[in-house]
């Protein structure tokens, strides 16, 4: 009862404060407000623009404020004389006090390796025109001397609290003083964290969390690619069990609607999983959570999740882009090959994040074994270079591992094998893990502070991982990568 009239006040503050007034039977606002979140994703040849917007009121209604989202670009920052041709948008809360409304543009057949400047437009009810934003296309690859690439990659990245040591806002700044060296962003899975701050006040603190983190991130994914996979706290409104979440907030909805990753264009599904090149590198971006046998919150888990296409259909598709991607010309052209996904296959293990008289609340965020039965041997098979994971909260390297998960060699210098990097130190809001039982055999870095990575592809045959450290914005630890590509 407290909740339902805590909500009737907002709703009625919202009404009188926000924004419409009826003239003539037309709702019009008092006052514009500016496009949030915008963000950014890659597309073949250019890419996605989104943002979000609050909608407006005609009185008992709340009507989509952008109903022709529409983008002006250019080469030139005073003369922005292109407009994109493609948008839709999307919503999916229809509880009016926590509406918003997901907007997307395509802007496709952009020029490699060009700075573009772009304005979304301002809308006739209550949006205004947004300021004049940049971003940089896909350079272009001659040959494997080609301009180096800079991808940073971070997971399990939240908002501040008491148990992350407010590091999550570190980490960001961290991640924004890393722009002018980046390329574009990974962010491999549990974003927001807005399944773990949504247990109080009737949940309606879901979507103030996707918002405040969203608003946090935007000066990087307004100016450059953030790309993103799902991982189990995306899955639904509240992590230990989909049971109290109304539809609208399960099964992905609110991830599958804040970003837009161009998943079909790859064959893939939307943001769950899907492929991209850059530069030197083919990537694919792999759905760990559900859809395939096993999976750790499919059908029947705790959280409830997919299955989208079956449990085949993912890892049909998989396959058939490796098998695309490993034809002698695409890998000569990209001969590095990095598979992103959120869960590890092997690592260090944790003890229970969260624990009440010696009870485990929150449980420990280990290896998965379905993950490494359903993918391992599609990454051995077609000699995939890099498996980037997140979801135990530190950052650990292995040596090179083959298909059984021993080690290949104790360096990286000209050996096969996958390399297996665990990159869940951002900052989530339970905060840092501890070591249960360490991999001491396979390790070759370990660091249990909060960071992200950079993966620096320098030409066909070498690249280096570099590991930073939040706190203090430097590169604590490098690693140098050397493929030579006889064996591929």
């Amino acid at each position: 009862m407290a909740t339902y009239a805590v909500n009737m006040i907002v709703y009625i503050l919202m009404f009188l404060s926000i924004i419409t007034k009826d003239v003539g039977g037309f709702a019009i606002c008092w006052t514009k407000t500016d496009p949030e979140h915008i963000r950014i994703a890659l597309r073949p040849t250019g890419v996605t623009i989104s943002w979000t917007t609050c909608g407006y009121w005609d009185f008992w209604n709340l009507i989509n404020d952008t109903p022709t989202p529409q983008v002006a670009y250019g080469t030139d920052p005073d003369v922005c004389d292109k407009l994109s041709q493609y948008n839709f948008t999307t919503t999916y809360n229809p509880n009016p006090i926590f509406t918003r409304f997901f907007h997307n543009v395509y802007l496709d057949n952009l020029d490699p390796g060009t700075k573009y400047y772009y304005k979304i437009q301002e809308t006739e009810k209550c949006v205004r025109a947004s300021s004049i934003l940049s971003f940089t296309t896909a350079p272009l690859i001659i040959n494997c001397e080609s301009q180096p690439i800079n991808i940073s990659i971070v997971g399990d990245l939240g908002l501040n609290t008491y148990f992350n040591n407010y590091e999550a806002e570190q980490t960001i700044i961290a991640m924004k003083q890393y722009i002018s060296i980046s390329n574009f962003f990974m962010h491999i899975g549990d974003i927001s964290y807005a399944d773990l701050y949504g247990a109080v006040v009737n949940f309606d603190f879901y979507e103030d969390t996707w918002n405040r983190f969203q608003e946090a991130i935007e000066p990087i994914t307004s100016i450059m690619p953030y790309q993103v996979l799902p991982g189990n706290h995306e899955a639904t409104c509240f992590q230990l069990s989909d049971k109290v979440c109304p539809p609208y907030l399960k099964n992905f909805t609110a991830y599958n609607n804040r970003f837009h990753m161009s998943g079909e264009l790859s064959g893939g599904y939307k943001n769950m999983w899907y492929s991209y090149d850059y530069g030197q590198a083919h990537i694919i971006m792999i759905n760990t959570e559900t859809d395939f046998k096993d999976a750790p919150s499919g059908p029947g888990t705790t959280l409830n999740a997919g299955n989208f296409l079956g449990i085949d259909s993912q890892l049909a598709w998989f396959e058939q882009d490796l098998i695309e991607a490993n034809k002698p010309e695409n890998r000569a052209e990209r001969p590095w090959i990095i598979v992103a996904g959120h869960r590890p296959m092997f690592g260090s293990t944790s003890k229970a994040q969260v624990q009440i008289a010696g009870i485990p609340i929150i449980a420990p965020s280990d290896n998965c074994a379905a993950c490494r039965d359903a993918f391992l041997p599609i990454l051995c098979k077609y000699g995939v270079d890099f498996f980037m994971a997140g979801h135990v909260h530190w950052m650990e390297l292995l040596y090179p591992l083959d298909c059984n998960g021993n080690v290949v060699a104790n360096h990286f210098d000209n050996v096969d094998g996958v390399i297996h990097v665990t990159n869940g130190a951002g900052a989530a809001p339970t905060g840092a893990e501890t070591v249960d039982t360490a991999d001491t055999y396979r390790r070759a870095f370990f660091f249990d502070g909060y960071g992200f990575q950079q993966l620096e592809i320098k030409n066909c045959t070498h690249a280096t991982l570099h590991f930073i450290n939040s706190s203090t914005k430097q590169i604590i630890d490098s690693v140098d990568v050397v493929r030579s590509r006889s064996a591929k």
